[in-house]
């Protein structure tokens, strides 16, 4: 009768799962990536500005603390879960050095914006944004964006689908 349960239970689960999960060395790789950037501003503003390179050094420190801290508590959805027999909405985040956070909310008075946009330049890379908002009346809950959080485009529009096919609104 468990084993019933557990297989019912993960049947009613609907999950999409981001492409690319945050790993510590993708956070220590930025941050160098940032360190050697402000490293070489540094080389550049005292080889040709040499009255500015007395400055240099406390606004670059500024900086790469100021970008550091910035990654520290930058946050990406991980997870997206629907319970379709109790109507709920699980989704998981996570940052660089943090361990997964789980936030739910009920399919009561949720609404979703879509922004579906692709640039239509002949001579710049093709760029496609597609994002959604999760609203709870006019309360943002959260945010997922294909290229910031690494969803598949087709993961995006089945996780648009799945809004659609639960009652909830897609603007």
């Amino acid at each position: 009768m468990k084993r019933f349960f557990i297989l019912h239970y993960v049947l009613t689960m609907t999950t999409f799962t981001t492409d690319k999960p945050l790993t510590k060395r993708q956070f220590f790789l930025l941050v160098l990536y940032s360190f050697s950037f402000l490293l070489a501003g540094y080389f550049i503003i005292t080889l040709f500005f040499p009255e500015k390179a007395d400055a240099a050094p406390y606004s670059m420190g500024g900086t790469f603390l100021g970008t550091f801290f910035y990654l520290l508590q930058k946050d990406k959805v991980h997870e997206v879960r629907f319970d379709e027999e109790s109507k709920e909405l699980h989704f998981y985040s996570k940052g660089y050095l943090t361990k997964l956070r789980k936030m739910k909310t009920s399919f009561e008075n949720m609404h979703v914006k879509k922004e579906d946009w692709e640039s239509k330049s002949k001579w710049l890379p093709k760029r496609k944004i597609l994002s959604i908002e999760i609203l709870k009346e006019k309360t943002l809950v959260f945010t997922v964006n294909m290229n910031l959080d690494h969803f598949s485009e087709h993961k995006m529009r089945e996780l648009i689908s799945t809004f659609e096919a639960n009652n909830i609104p897609v603007k």
